[in-house]
């Protein structure tokens, strides 16, 4: 049987996570331009792993695989988060007032 021990000894809880408009320093705007970048950034290194591979830096087909389908995947999700935003963005334009 296990000992009960003291609260205190146990992992700390972790602060919450600010929400918008609590303090937070992080816009909409920001995270947006964060995922466009990781995207570009997902398919630059998509197009280098593919450019090591056919030009015989690297041997490692699995990697050139691996990362291609990272950036297809990164783009995928983030066409559908876009077109989630947009319809969103339109169902609160036919509102009336």
């Amino acid at each position: 049987m296990v000992p009960i021990t003291n609260i205190s000894t146990q992992m700390p809880v972790p602060a919450a996570i600010p929400m918008p408009g609590e303090g937070s320093s992080t816009g909409f705007q920001d995270l947006l331009a964060g995922a466009i970048q990781n995207v570009e950034l997902d398919g630059a290194n998509s197009q280098k792993a593919a450019q090591q591979f056919l030009s015989g830096d690297s041997d490692d087909i699995h990697k050139a695989a691996i990362a291609a389908q990272r950036a297809d995947l990164s783009s995928s999700l983030f066409l559908a988060v876009r077109n989630k935003v947009i319809s969103a963005y339109q169902e609160i334009m036919k509102m009336q007032m």
